[in-house]
């Protein structure tokens, strides 16, 4: 029996998914800084665009079409990127801990959130996933642009 290689876990796209998901253990200090400062409106409004396309798509009924979806990971259980999503929130989640222990979080009565500071972080990771990962019908070229353009910004200045 022969193993799947974990790239094919993702789509159309796996490789540059899961290259992306290894280069978030490999962010500094000045990357994250970076990254929070990088509130991108347009790139929010392209996410948005790419999971009502993706919704129309799946579930042409769905009460979410045309609403906010930043911080969203999934939709019974689904994205427009698959399960990526979920895991590049997991991965970020290590990394904000391992960096700012506590201080990366918030919590509720009941649950722990990313501090407003990784939020952001975690906002801009989601684009750049989009960009990468999700099929060519729901996001165009210069779509992917600009979901990752903060990323890039941040992180390959150097």
């Amino acid at each position: 029996m022969s193993e799947e290689p974990l790239a094919a876990l993702f789509g159309h796209n796996g490789k540059a998914v899961v290259e992306l998901f290894d280069r978030v253990s490999q962010l500094r200090r000045w990357m994250i800084e970076s990254l929070a400062a990088s509130g991108d409106a347009e790139a929010t409004g392209v996410y948005d665009a790419v999971w009502d396309r993706w919704l129309a798509n799946v579930d042409p009924c769905s009460p979410d079409l045309g609403n906010r979806h930043a911080g969203l990971l999934r939709m019974n259980r689904d994205s427009p990127a698959g399960k990526a999503p979920s895991i590049l929130h997991s991965v970020l989640w290590h990394l904000a801990r391992e960096m700012d222990g506590d201080e990366a979080f918030i919590s509720d009565e009941e649950s722990l959130f990313f501090s407003a500071r990784w939020s952001r972080v975690a906002d801009c990771m989601q684009h750049t996933l989009f960009a990468i990962g999700v099929e060519e019908e729901f996001v165009d070229p210069s779509e992917r642009a600009i979901l990752r353009r903060s990323y890039d910004a941040a992180v390959l200045q150097c």
